[in-house]
């Protein structure tokens, strides 16, 4: 019995122990892939594919990884699959798709009926593996340039944050935990719960889990981050010193990228006008001449139809994901006006759809009728209409939203700073809190005195912060209310803490200034293009048509169908133009349905006007 009762006592120390532990690990358990109490034991299809993979070019894939170096191609991207195991699957998803490829080769051979049909058959036989081949081949160097992309963006505040802990005197690795938790940095989140992970599954030392991180990362400002780090803490250096001297020095190299990505945001708005302006302004008048010429062929026609209403969106969808992949990744998620699009999008459509039946001028939209000018003004107008409903409510819920946080940046740094001198008189943080909240900070004036409120009601300092925190519309000032909680938790919230904090944060909120400020005078550059493109080409056909009026020679295209297909391009496309100029504008894609409306106005009203001036209709 003595026994017994030894051993439940041990057992309840040792699930004691786990219970205890639980919270401190949950940084480590969030780094491993979460796996189902039904799924645990189970074979996923991609472990099943990985399985025969292996089985069938396990040695074959072994010289391959050797070969292309994937071991430090993986280990780059943050890939955590085993270098041989990821050749084979590439072996294997090539030889299936050469061998659909081979089939499909065969059947196009067989039906094939011209030897250009033939040739297209063979070529896309041969390119569809060699493209899956080289997709994976290229697939890591991607995910390194991404994961690099997202550091360089993150690693002024992981620096910043780092350094405010420190100087509470806390150990690295304790430091990690907590910044494993504030999930707003998505990128040094997830090097940190690699680090841990190191750490706690794996047994290595801190410093030994750090250099390892740092050599396998892409990103050199981090790295030498990291190795500076190690190697200060290794030979007895001042690690404070370390923290603040790199963390300035990241600052200024942050001025640096600021100006790059203007610069390189700047360059591609320019190569847009130019495409989008200079050659479309070309081709829609070499399409235009060519189509009301006498003698002139209708394949003019179909061809510019292909530019305007493929070539030209297409190279403006393509223009948005360059810009989207080049600013900061610094801003919350809005769902609100792209959940208004499920709504907006059927009404946009219904609504044109409506006018163009009341108006009669579906019928010259899809050619079963020769077009006039009361179908065209019916066309236009239904079609505006359209694009206003579908974009006015994203619009206004963006508005709406980008109203409560604009220029929260500079007033949260106004914020740390004046709690700092409050803090110097030796007031507990929390009331220093309740001190300034007396003072105007702008849009975050409610969440300030919100916070107040709370503290004066006894909430502790760490809840009632991120309750506030969760009302916040603003990525920036989340993450300066977060760095405060933290600051005041393990550093007591000291005067020497709270100023770095409050001058890391001033900094960092100057840099986004900047870029804004470096980005506005681009957003122009959509309206410009819109409306000189409307402008000259109505011009061009205008004239053009006047002096083809002496001509004996019968027109290929009439005018009418020349007006309605290419006003309705300019319309379109001026739509888009306006989610273009949203882009460099905001931070979001739907800051852009406010400028779709505009233009589309803009250059529906040009459109109307010059037709009534230049135009004569039969």
């Amino acid at each position: 019995m003595p026994r017994r009762n030894s051993l439940r006592g041990l057992a309840s120390k040792i699930s004691g122990l786990f219970r205890r532990g639980k919270k401190e690990e949950e940084p480590v358990t969030a780094a491993l892939p979460p796996v189902e109490e039904e799924e645990k034991g189970k074979l996923t299809l991609m472990d099943r594919i990985d399985t025969i993979a292996y089985s069938w070019f396990g040695e074959l894939g072994a010289k391959l990884a050797k070969f292309f170096n994937l071991d430090e191609a993986l280990a780059m991207a943050g890939i955590e699959t085993y270098p041989t195991i990821y050749a084979t699957r590439m072996l294997f998803f090539t030889v299936a798709a050469a061998c659909i490829s081979y089939f499909y080769m065969v059947l196009g051979l067989y039906y094939a009926s011209s030897l250009a049909m033939q040739l297209f058959v063979v070529l896309s036989a041969i390119i569809i593996p060699v493209a899956v081949f080289t997709g994976f081949l290229a697939y890591p160097s991607i995910k390194a340039s991404t994961r690099s992309s997202a550091m360089e963006h993150e690693l002024p505040f992981m620096a910043a944050y780092l350094t405010t802990v420190a100087k509470g005197r806390v150990t690295i690795v304790r430091a990690f935990e907590r910044l494993a938790n504030i999930d707003i940095l998505p990128a040094a989140v997830r090097e940190a719960r690699r680090i841990l992970r190191d750490i706690r599954l794996f047994g290595k030392d801190p410093l030994t889990a750090m250099e390892e991180n740092a050599m396998n990362h892409p990103n050199r400002r981090y790295r030498d981050f990291i190795l500076g780090y190690t190697s200060t803490v290794r030979s007895g250096g001042d690690i404070i010193h370390y923290l603040t001297s790199k963390t300035e020095g990241l600052f200024e190299a942050r001025a640096a990228v600021v100006k790059s990505i203007a610069d390189r945001i700047a360059m591609l708005t320019e190569a847009y006008v130019i495409v989008a302006v200079i050659m479309g302004l070309g081709f829609y008048i070499f399409f235009s001449v060519s189509s009301i010429t006498p003698g002139g062929k209708p394949a003019s026609l179909t061809n510019f139809l292909l530019f305007a209403y493929v070539f030209l969106p297409m190279f403006s969808l393509f223009m948005l994901l360059a810009i989207s992949a080049l600013q900061p990744k610094t801003s919350l998620p809005m769902p609100e006006p792209y959940k208004a699009l499920v709504f907006s999008i059927p009404a946009g459509i219904l609504v044109a759809a409506l006018g163009l039946y009341l108006t009669g001028s579906w019928k010259a939209l899809i050619g079963a009728e020769q077009p006039t000018k009361e179908s065209i003004s019916g066309v236009l107008m239904s079609i505006t209409l359209g694009l206003i409903i579908l974009s006015g409510p994203p619009a206004v819920y963006y508005s709406v939203v980008a109203y409560t946080s604009k220029g929260v940046e500079e007033y949260v740094a106004s914020f740390l700073r004046d709690m700092v001198e409050v803090r110097k008189t030796g007031l507990s943080p929390e009331r220093c809190i309740i001190h300034v909240a007396e003072r105007d900070y702008g849009r975050l004036t409610p969440a300030i005195r919100d916070l107040a409120k709370l503290l004066s009601w006894g909430f502790p300092f760490t809840r009632a912060v991120r309750t506030i925190v969760g009302r916040v519309r603003n990525w920036f000032a989340r993450v300066a209310l977060t760095f405060l909680v933290d600051a005041v938790d393990v550093g007591g919230g000291s005067v020497e803490t709270l100023e770095a904090l409050a001058r890391f944060t001033f900094a960092l909120s100057e840099f986004e200034k900047e870029l804004a400020s470096k980005l506005k005078p681009y957003v122009i550059m959509p309206y410009f293009g819109a409306i000189m493109n409307a402008v000259a080409t109505i011009m061009v056909i205008g004239f053009t048509s006047e002096t083809f009026k002496v001509s004996p020679s019968a027109l290929p295209i009439s005018m009418e169908t020349i007006v309605l297909y290419f006003t309705l391009s300019m319309l379109l496309n001026s739509w888009i133009m306006g989610l273009v100029a949203g882009r460099i504008s905001g931070k979001h894609l739907a800051a852009g349905f406010t400028h779709a409306i505009i233009l589309v106005v803009i250059v529906y009203a040009a459109i109307v006007v010059l037709i009534m001036k230049f135009i004569a209709f039969a």
